[in-house]
């Protein structure tokens, strides 16, 4: 992990090894949290040390995240309860952030290597054999590194990148103004979309194609864009939702929509997740998450009814962990469901 203490002081921590277990739904669960009937379990027993960017990938049915600090992905097949770990690379500074599925491409995924934009190739449960493939560089500052990544509805890719996160008496510090939002077209042109963000970290389209959601987790607001589907063009920035202003702490991170249009955003150090109306900036849920580090939300299932949440046990001076913290958690009861994803890297971009 990338971890800067009080002298900002870059640290790694320890190689996850490769690990692929076997186990069910009723085995790790808790029972339903908040004032309504929802019920909230984790997948599995593991902890990871950051994961992020849960995928759900219709045509498997399977979920897919990475642990950025741990470098390595997981599959997750809800259906038979199989989770299965694997290292992307053997250096132990290498940080991983997403892992999803090329379209039209059989064991085939876009990820990331630290600051590049690679291809790996995966059978979703053994070990990653081959080197990944260099896509795209997205920096030149070898301290910053891809933290999420999401593709729009024209397939594009579009991925944050950030700096390394600090400690100070107490309270999580920046690189300030490190961070930047970046999008791949198909022809692998790099575009800067949002530059000088302390830590980008959400990224959602609504079904018209004509809104995008972003999240700028130190400032602690959600914000929408006007979005040009054809370009990727973003423009004429308003803050629809504010933290503070509902009495919420923590730090918005990872985002997805629903059916209804409504967006929903996780709170890291708060551990639970909002359902929030985009149009009038009304707060109309809030689901409680035993982990406290919430990282990133993405609809699941064979109807999108499933809500998965993944998070972390980063920044252990602030948020000492606990065996709750780290895992990948799915919400259901929630009556409400996701859409299919739009959007995810195309044939038509040449990934390997």
């Amino acid at each position: 992990m990338i971890l800067e203490t009080g002298s900002l002081i870059m640290i790694f921590y320890y190689i996850r090894p490769i690990t692929c277990l076997w186990i069910f739904n009723n085995i790790a669960s808790s029972s339903g949290l908040g004032d309504d009937n929802y019920v909230v379990k984790p997948i599995s027993d593991k902890q990871f040390m950051w994961a992020n960017s849960p995928f759900w990938d219709v045509k498997s049915q399977m979920l897919y995240f990475a642990d950025i600090t741990g470098g390595t992905v997981s599959s997750y097949n809800p259906l038979t309860g199989r989770l299965c770990t694997t290292k992307v690379v053997e250096e132990s500074n290498s940080t991983v952030s997403f892992i999803i599925p090329i379209k039209g491409k059989t064991n085939q995924f876009v990820s990331s290597l630290g600051y590049n934009v690679t291809s790996i190739t995966w059978d979703g449960r053994g070990k990653i054999k081959s080197k990944p493939k260099f896509i795209a560089q997205l920096a030149t500052n070898t301290s910053i590194f891809i933290h999420s990544a999401k593709a729009d509805p024209m397939s594009r890719l579009w991925a944050e990148t950030i700096g390394p996160i600090g400690v100070k008496d107490g309270q999580p510090v920046p690189d300030s103004g490190a961070g930047s939002v970046y999008m791949l077209t198909a022809d692998k042109k790099v575009i800067k979309r949002i530059s000088n963000v302390d830590v980008p970290d959400g990224l959602a389209w609504n079904a018209q194609k004509t809104k995008f959601y972003f999240i700028d987790a130190f400032s602690g607001n959600v914000s929408s864009y006007d979005y040009d589907n054809e370009s990727g063009e973003i423009s004429n920035r308003k803050t629809i939702f504010i933290l503070k202003q509902h009495n919420i702490t923590g730090f918005p991170t990872g985002a997805t929509t629903d059916t209804e249009g409504k967006l929903w955003v996780g709170v890291f150090f708060a551990g639970q997740v909002l359902r929030i109306d985009p149009d009038t900036g009304k707060l109309l849920r809030s689901i409680k998450i035993p982990g406290k580090q919430v990282t990133s939300v993405a609809f699941g299932g064979k109807r999108l009814e499933t809500l998965y949440v993944t998070t972390s046990q980063i920044l252990q001076e602030i948020s000492p962990p606990t065996k709750n913290d780290g895992r990948v958690y799915y919400v259901t009861g929630l009556k409400s469901s996701g859409k299919p994803i739009m959007g995810y890297p195309a044939r038509s971009v040449n990934f390997t």
